[in-house]
């Protein structure tokens, strides 16, 4: 049975490959994971390929300085600006529903909702959002990619140490549902800082025994994606429909 009425366009999930991954495999691998197959009517999934690549010709969302130095060590990222203007392009201008991210691609996902979330916060006239840290302006706005309304999924993420104030502006500000996908082995993206991530940008988290890859199958994860999915006030690409 369908979700949506006729004249409601399909929800729309951004895919977001990890460090070396591709478009093609990572939305089949998103599908997977949350529980929606290439039968779901009314959602489409939008699958980007990242649009740097590093020295071992892997594809990448930013890459770090210094050149060898992990993500969540690194001192600053380059390309980032690159590649939410890629999302944008991406998007056509309408915020999208969802995002799944995993590893650099679920560090990104974090770090939009979290954009948003803080650039809405901050043209608030409140107590609240006077005294919280102020956001790292060297994060490019993401308008048209998310807004407060789109829910993430958030696979395998490290802290992203060049945008950590961003993160931690976040904290505590309203923010649409998230989840977060930990995994109890990952030695890519240290659980520690999964639940860090998860603390900053809020919403709940999903531990599995395995290690870094994207973890298929677990029932909670595809209820939590269905709950996003129920009918509920449009956003994204269905609002725009319904005007």
């Amino acid at each position: 049975k369908s979700w949506f009425s006729r004249t409601m366009a399909p929800r729309r999930i951004l895919c977001l490959h990890g460090k070396g991954g591709s478009k093609e495999r990572f939305e089949q691998t998103a599908r997977e994971c949350i529980g929606l197959h290439d039968d779901a009517d009314d959602v489409e999934f939008v699958a980007v390929d990242a649009p740097h690549q590093n020295s071992q010709g892997h594809r990448c969302w930013w890459l770090p300085i210094p050149s060898d130095a992990r993500s969540y060590s690194a001192d600053g990222y380059t390309g980032v600006a690159e590649s939410v203007a890629a999302l944008q392009k991406a998007s056509g201008g309408v915020p999208f529903d969802g995002v799944v991210g995993h590893s650099q691609g679920g560090m990104l996902a974090a770090l939009l909702v979290a954009r948003a979330a803080v650039e809405k916060g901050s043209s608030a006239d409140s107590p609240s959002s006077a005294s919280a840290p102020s956001t790292d302006d060297t994060f490019p706005a993401v308008d048209g990619v998310v807004s407060t309304t789109t829910w993430a999924v958030v696979i395998g993420a490290a802290w992203p140490r060049p945008h950590g104030d961003l993160l931690t502006a976040a904290t505590g500000r309203p923010a649409a549902p998230s989840l977060h996908i930990i995994g109890d082995a990952d030695d890519m993206a240290p659980p520690e800082m999964a639940e860090r991530v998860k603390a900053c940008v809020g919403g709940v988290g999903i531990r599995h025994s395995g290690g870094h890859a994207v973890p298929r199958g677990i029932p909670e994860v595809s209820d939590w994606v269905a709950a996003q999915l129920s009918p509920r006030q449009p956003c994204g690409a269905a609002a725009a429909a319904a005007a």
